[in-house]
């Protein structure tokens, strides 16, 4: 960067302040709403940045501004933040950089824009809200009054695999929606609904929002986990409704949102899991934070709490996920491999540890490719 170069920011930048969701400690971010970009400010470095702020008025060079930092006894090189400013976006002129792991490793299938009245539909959403919570209490009675059912009948009897592609539509269907009603219970707007394959190989469907990382980092994990939690609620409607109708369609869209669940909260990869942990812990990848954590002797509390929660989410969703593919895949091909179900479920979870190890070392790769975390 030219020592004579004169910065301006972006009008709308400034500092927004939160509240971490397990310390309550504050969180500082430097963002634009325009831009719908952000950047993590250490707490040391928080006063730091609001003098540069100050500085950054289009009038001063960056010499200039460096010899006032260094006059105020200011240890702060200005010319390597205002290339983190200048990534992100936020100086005029500036080559924003779009490094995020989905952006590197996908490929867009489709994508739709999505505009409506934010307020309007907010209303709606309460309504939703409402009348799904006392479904949800009717449903969990029903299913508490009939449990004995699991132990007197196979329920995957029912099963029916010419149903399984309809049902599974239905279930992401679901799950997106429930997105983008938690969002709209907090006032975010969405942009887009996007469809991309993951290393050109693996399908995807997300939403994309607007200022998502402008709202409270609770309100925040709410709208992630959103999917989940609505994939969960119909999951069980499902099951309490099939043990009066016995209709195998039911009993289809139980099991397929349940590995629908387990799916997205796989931490492993750029899951509502993942996304959720993330915004828990106030880490911008936590995969990295986590395997950092393995490797040093200086571990303090929050870094051993992490490592649980980490490891252990994903013990859930591998073994949540492998019930669900081995009770299905022995469903179809039961005749044929009914004396080998137990090698079947062996090589099913085999295969999904064999796939976390991919994904570490894909992992590696992007961090080769530039995905960083633009931090202060």
């Amino acid at each position: 960067m030219n020592k004579n170069y004169v910065p301006k920011l972006v009008k709308d930048v400034k500092l927004y302040t939160f509240n971490s969701i397990i310390t309550k400690e504050p969180l500082y971010y430097l963002g634009s709403k325009s831009l719908d970009r952000t950047i993590k400010i250490s707490k040391n470095k928080k006063d730091l940045v609001e003098i540069l702020l100050n500085n950054i008025n289009g009038i001063s060079t960056v010499k200039e501004i460096q010899k006032k930092m260094d006059l105020s006894d200011i240890t702060i090189n200005v010319e390597d933040i205002l290339k983190i400013f200048a990534n992100q976006g936020f100086l005029e002129g500036g080559n924003m950089i779009y490094n995020s792991e989905i952006d590197l490793t996908s490929k867009t299938m489709f994508e739709v824009n999505i505009s409506y009245d934010v307020k309007k539909i907010q209303k709606i959403s309460k309504i939703i809200g409402i009348i799904l919570l006392i479904f949800l209490v009717g449903a969990i009675k029903v299913i508490l009054s009939q449990s004995h059912l699991f132990r007197e009948e196979n329920l995957l009897d029912n099963f029916y695999i010419y149903q399984t592609l309809p049902c599974l539509l239905m279930v992401i269907l679901v799950h997106e929606f429930s997105h983008i009603l938690f969002a709209t219970l907090f006032n975010v707007p969405v942009k887009k609904v996007k469809g991309a394959l993951i290393w050109g190989i693996i399908p995807v469907i997300f939403i994309k929002y607007k200022n998502l990382y402008f709202i409270s980092p609770f309100k925040r994990l709410l709208i992630i986990l959103g999917g989940v939690i609505g994939n969960f609620i119909v999951s069980l409607y499902c099951l309490g409704i099939y043990f009066y109708s016995r209709h195998s369609i039911l009993l289809n869209l139980f099991y397929l949102n349940l590995g629908y669940i387990f799916t997205n909260l796989y931490p492993h990869k750029a899951s509502d899991g993942y996304f959720a942990l993330c915004t828990l812990f106030n880490k911008h990848n936590i995969r990295i934070s986590v395997i950092k954590s393995i490797f040093t002797s200086r571990r303090n509390l929050k870094s051993n709490i992490l490592l649980v929660i980490y490891f252990g989410l994903i013990i859930f969703a591998t073994v949540g996920l492998g019930i669900v593919l081995s009770d299905f895949i022995i469903l179809i091909f039961g005749q044929y491999i009914k004396d080998y179900s137990n090698y079947v479920k062996g090589i099913i979870y085999l295969g999904l540890v064999l796939q976390l190890i991919i994904r570490f070392i894909n992992l590696t790769r992007l961090y080769k490719k530039g995905i960083t975390n633009e931090k202060l």
